[in-house]
């Protein structure tokens, strides 16, 4: 489910909340006894591509999700390349910096400011 960040037009607060896409403006929450309106934020999270399953050449065995693709690796002592210790980690801290420093710098960005950011902020 996505986070969505919501922000009070009376009081300025903020909250991030989950929310299907469906439900995103109608379970809003209530701040100043009205709903909040959603801001636009970088999006830091992947989506997971479609996963076939396949049989464990080590083990023998029919491997049908990521999960159980960890789990059967690690049981036979096994790293995965790609996965390997923390490499996924930093990856994805690098490719989010320059995203949060642009959030950072249009949150303390004037409404005139904030104009010209905002484009460049993926939805």
């Amino acid at each position: 489910m996505p986070t969505y960040l919501y922000h009070c037009p009376h009081c300025g607060s903020e909250t991030e909340e989950y929310n299907s896409i469906s439900e995103r403006h109608t379970h809003a929450p209530v701040c100043c006894d009205a709903q909040m309106g959603i801001r636009p934020q970088a999006s830091y999270g992947f989506v997971a591509g479609r996963w076939d399953a396949y049989k464990c050449v080590a083990t023998g065995q029919v491997i049908s999700s990521k999960r159980q693709r960890a789990e059967v690796l690690g049981r036979a002592g096994l790293v995965d390349a790609d996965w390997a210790v923390g490499s996924h980690v930093e990856r994805e801290k690098k490719r989010v910096a320059p995203l949060k420093a642009l959030e950072a710098e249009y949150h303390k960005a004037t409404p005139a400011e904030a104009a010209t950011l905002a484009p460049a902020i993926p939805a």
